[in-house]
Order: structure tokens, then C-alpha cells, then sequence
């Protein structure tokens, strides 16, 4: 659920002004009432197809889809103006190659893997080099960083407090492009 009150208090941990996004999963498309999230900017979705549904009716906020698009999605999900997620170079790579062909860019959050050890790139210098490898790449711009959260909304604190004391900040100079 997102208040105003979560949206204040989230301000503080980030250092500053952050962007809340709220994830709507599956069963949420058809009933999806926008002026039930105060202080959101974004929404995100597991899937092309979730996110395609939300273009397709009508939702013209920014989204991100947070799990794997396929090669089969990707030219509707770039061609919607979706923002992928991107955990890999291969998959980095599909982006930049489909979106070069549609002649679009493509935005892309880089997901950091902090504790689930499914989908990202470990914390480190690894991040910084796959980051700035990304932004290298034509037709793609790095947007975003972010990491999962499991276990945030159970009763024990300590998983998630564990995930939030790993270092995701990754800094870098991007030369301009001519």
C-alpha cells in the first residue's frame, strides 16, 4: 500500500527526493485505479505482456517491466516505450540490437542482485563495469538502478536490513554522444 506518509518516510533513506513506483501485479490490471496511489510515479509489472495491457488500455505513466522480456517481446515492448530491466550483457545486447533495428531507444533500469539470487548483477565493481558497458551500447539509456526487496513486508527485519547494507550506488561519467 502507498500513503503520502510511506512516500515522506522513504525520503530520508534515499538521501533525497526519490520516485515511488508501485508494482501491479497480474490480477490487479483490470482494476487498476490511479488516483488510489498518491505520490506514485511509476508503476511496474512482471512481465511485456502486463505492461503491454496497461499501454493497450489507456496508462500512459512510466513503466518498468521487472522480469525477463524475451526476444519474441521485445520489439512491442520497446515500441510501447517501456523501460526494461536489464541483468545481463546478453540481455542488454537484445535490447540495444531491437531497438537500433525499430529505430527507437530503449530505456533500462539495471537490476542489481542484493539477496534473491535470481535475476542481476552482483554489488561491486562488476555493476560498475556492466553500467558503463551499458551505456556504451546504441539506442539504450540507463535510466535506473534498483534491487528486490523479498522479505521488506515480513515480521523479521533483519533479511531485509542485510540486503539494504550492501552498497548498490554506482557512479560513473558518461562522454557525450555526437
Amino acid at each position: 500500500e502507498v500513503s503520502p506518509e510511506r512516500v515522506e518516510r522513504t525520503d530520508p533513506l534515499a538521501g533525497g527526493p526519490v520516485q515511488v513506483t508501485i508494482e501491479i501485479r497480474n490480477d490487479q490490471l483490470g482494476v487498476l485505479d490511479w488516483s488510489a496511489a498518491p505520490g506514485a510515479a511509476w508503476l511496474a509489472v512482471s512481465c511485456a505482456e502486463e505492461g503491454l495491457s496497461l499501454r493497450t488500455a489507456g496508462i500512459a505513466v512510466p513503466i518498468l517491466v521487472l522480469g525477463l522480456v524475451t526476444a519474441q517481446e521485445a520489439d512491442e515492448a520497446i515500441a510501447a516505450g517501456l523501460s526494461l530491466t536489464v541483468y545481463s550483457p546478453d540481455a542488454a545486447q537484445l535490447y540495444s540490437e531491437r531497438a537500433t533495428a525499430l529505430g527507437h531507444s530503449v530505456c533500462v533500469h539495471l537490476k542489481v542482485d542484493t539477496g534473491m539470487g535470481r535475476l542481476g548483477t552482483l554489488p561491486g565493481e562488476d555493476t560498475l563495469a556492466f553500467a558503463r558497458s551499458v551505456t556504451a551500447m546504441p539506442a539504450v539509456h540507463l535510466e535506473g538502478i534498483f534491487t528486490h526487496l523479498a522479505c521488506a513486508d515480513e515480521a523479521d527485519p533483519a533479511p531485509t536490513l542485510d540486503q539494504l547494507a550492501r552498497p548498490i550506488t554506482v557512479s560513473f561519467d558518461r562522454a557525450p554522444q555526437a
